[in-house]
């Protein structure tokens, strides 16, 4: 538990998010509100209390502890498709809206992954091993890693929005030393963006190209050499004529 100034102030420190440890973390903000005491709340009851902590012994003393041959989970047919459909969901999302924020994305679906093995041993204890990891279990697992992954975008937003900004100012500024050049003149490519380092991969010079396009920032026309080869869309400032 920390601050909340200290967590945005980690989600706005890049070398934590490129370094690859906030990617790994599922935070969120408790946006908790003052209360009043109230003194006829219940306490959690003794069996639950006792039972959490022996399912937490029991899981040391099986898995943690053990000095044989390790066990491995299992995972049912259906929950690994679910799973799968969890992580192409992520990916075309990635190739788009999350481009910028690639790394964090990246780890959704492992985080999904690892709930998975939470919450199975939650249910099954020191005999987890012996059960698959069933499509209940795995559609839970996703639902948790979604709402996680909603508080990291909200945690990263304000950070996101300014860099987004830093970038699209780049844009433009490579737009202006392109005035010089004689074809396409005032333009650039999602390939020129990258080049420049404006963006550090394809798909995120893409999203951010689209993203000033539909802003009415930028105006983009597909183009293709009279010699054949594949289609580029090319963008200038709006109001330039093309």
């Amino acid at each position: 538990l920390v601050q909340p100034d200290k967590l945005d102030t980690m989600f706005g420190e890049r070398s934590l998010s490129e370094g690859g440890m906030l990617p790994r973390v599922m935070a969120c903000h408790a946006n908790s509100e003052p209360t009043k005491i109230d003194r006829t709340t219940g306490v959690i009851p003794p069996e639950v209390t006792f039972n959490w902590r022996q399912l937490i012994f029991d899981l040391l003393q099986a898995y943690h502890q053990r000095r044989a041959e390790a066990h491995s989970l299992t995972p049912a047919g259906e929950a690994v498709r679910l799973l799968d459909e969890h992580q192409h969901r992520i990916v075309e999302r990635r190739r788009g809206e999350l481009a910028d924020a690639d790394s964090f994305a990246a780890r959704w679906n492992e985080w999904a992954w690892r709930l998975s093995v939470v919450l199975h041993a939650a249910r099954h204890g020191s005999d987890a091993h012996n059960h698959p990891v069933t499509p209940e279990t795995a559609s839970a697992a996703i639902r948790l890693a979604d709402w996680f992954a909603d508080q990291q975008l909200a945690l990263l937003e304000n950070c996101r929005d300014a860099r987004k900004a830093k970038k699209e100012e780049a844009v433009l500024e490579l737009l202006r030393l392109r005035s010089k050049r004689k074809w396409p003149k005032n333009a650039v490519s999602a390939r020129d963006v990258q080049r420049a380092r404006i963006t550090s991969t394809p798909a995120e010079a893409r999203a951010l190209l689209s993203q000033m396009e539909a802003e009415g920032r930028l105006v983009g026309k597909d183009h293709r050499a009279p010699s054949g080869g594949h289609t580029v869309r090319y963008y200038r400032k709006a109001g330039r004529s093309s």
